[in-house]
């Protein structure tokens, strides 16, 4: 297994801090999926674990309005072969009219 670089580094920030949270914030579900390996799983609080990006954009499609998004990579280790990103999460959502945020951690 090789080493992860500086620009693989680089651009697990990118995937994570940039890329999921505009297509979630834009709504595309397609192009955030299209972020995400075959295998992906997602785990999302107070929900039944979801397998597969079909799953995923089912749940993520039903979601509700996100107002703003803010994901932070924490750590990155691994190798080229399984690389683990530490992130907080930073979220504000709106429904039925209320604006809700909330404050969380995540695994990608």
């Amino acid at each position: 297994m090789a080493e992860l670089t500086s620009a693989d580094h680089e651009r697990l920030r990118e995937l994570v801090e940039e890329d999921w949270s505009g297509t979630a914030l834009e709504r595309d579900w397609d192009a955030t999926m299209a972020l995400c390996s075959d295998d992906f799983v997602y785990l999302p609080p107070d929900s039944p674990v979801l397998h597969g990006k079909e799953q995923a954009k089912a749940f993520l499609e039903a979601f509700p309005t996100i107002v703003a998004l803010t994901q932070t990579v924490e750590s990155i280790e691994g190798s080229t072969e399984l690389a683990l990103c530490r992130i907080s999460i930073q979220l504000t959502i709106e429904e039925d009219g209320q604006t809700v945020s909330a404050n969380g951690k995540g695994l990608g």
